[in-house]
């Protein structure tokens, strides 16, 4: 008998059987017609491979070659530290691994292969920060940068009201003074939109070209009553009396009726005016927010009691 070593079909890698395999698949027998010759079965040989410990023989073209194949330790990618598995014919550069193992990091840590050795670094990817600046929203793409770097930080701006100083978030007197100002200047264009609604609800209208014609009709029912208006005015007068065919209606009395509404209406703005003006230095006053908000609240209050709207 011959011994005889066996390799995969696949790619001629050798097959390393135990000792305690058959025999007919670790020998060759002697054929019984020629002395001799050996019976070779299929993907076997007996050429005995080489001895190597870190390589792995593979049968090519009748000769065994040495080739690359890590199998007595534990192999790890260098791009992300993880244990993968060996590729067959392929060194370690060639996977980009190494039998290294990587060390433990801390929290935003990784460890990176450089020069055949692993290095801890900073890694801030996938963490949201903010900007030291205003707050906004930043972020770090690449391994090594610290928000330092980019003028970032991992704790959220409270308000528009802090600036970062000494590695915080802290309370900037200016930043305050500013916001509480817009907030009064707020505050004066809601009680300014607040007067203009309670106005046009005392007029019974929104139009406001139909509200200032009021004041020119004020006038030609004065100039009638002095016996001063024109023809044309004193028709336009009649024609609406006409139109709106109220019973024992003369020009004289809707006259007085224009001078009354005109007296009323002017007398209800006065008193809005009055409430606005008196609103508003309150507000310029004010110390507090809450003090602005109660401001308004009583505005819209004392026009409900006093105007009824």
């Amino acid at each position: 008998m011959k011994q005889i070593f066996n390799y995969s079909p696949d790619d001629g890698r050798y097959i390393q059987l135990p000792d305690d395999a058959p025999s007919h698949i670790r020998f060759a027998t002697e054929s019984p017609l020629e002395k001799g010759v050996y019976h070779i079965p299929a993907f076997a040989t007996d050429i005995e491979p080489p001895n190597e410990t870190d390589k792995w023989p593979v049968f090519v073209d009748g000769s065994w070659l040495l080739v690359d194949y890590i199998t007595s330790k534990p192999i790890y990618s260098t791009d992300a530290g993880l244990q993968i598995e060996p590729e067959f014919g392929k060194a370690l550069p060639d996977m980009a691994a190494t039998d290294i193992e990587p060390p433990i990091v801390g929290d935003k840590q990784v460890a990176v292969f450089e020069a055949g050795a692993w290095v801890i670094k900073p890694d801030w990817r996938n963490t949201k920060l903010y900007s030291t600046t205003d707050g906004s929203d930043v972020s770090i793409n690449e391994i090594g940068v610290i928000p330092k770097d980019v003028g970032a930080t991992d704790k959220p701006r409270p308000d528009e009201t802090y600036s970062w100083k000494s590695s915080k978030w802290a309370l900037d007197a200016q930043k305050v003074a500013e916001k509480f100002e817009a907030q009064k200047m707020d505050a004066i264009l809601i009680i300014s939109s607040i007067a203009q609604i309670a106005r046009q609800k005392i007029a019974g209208t929104s139009d406001s070209i139909e509200v200032s014609a009021w004041s020119n009709k004020l006038r030609i029912a004065q100039a009638i009553l002095s016996n001063g208006a024109i023809d044309s005015e004193v028709a336009a007068f009649q024609a609406e009396i006409s139109l709106r065919n109220i019973s024992g209606e003369t020009l004289e009395s809707f006259c007085q009726r224009v001078l009354a509404n005109a007296a009323s209406y002017s007398m209800v703005c006065a008193v809005l005016d009055g409430l606005k003006r008196s609103t508003q230095d309150t507000i310029n006053a004010a110390q507090t927010k809450e003090e602005i908000d109660a401001a308004i609240e009583q505005m819209r209050f004392d026009i409900k009691t006093k105007l009824g709207v």
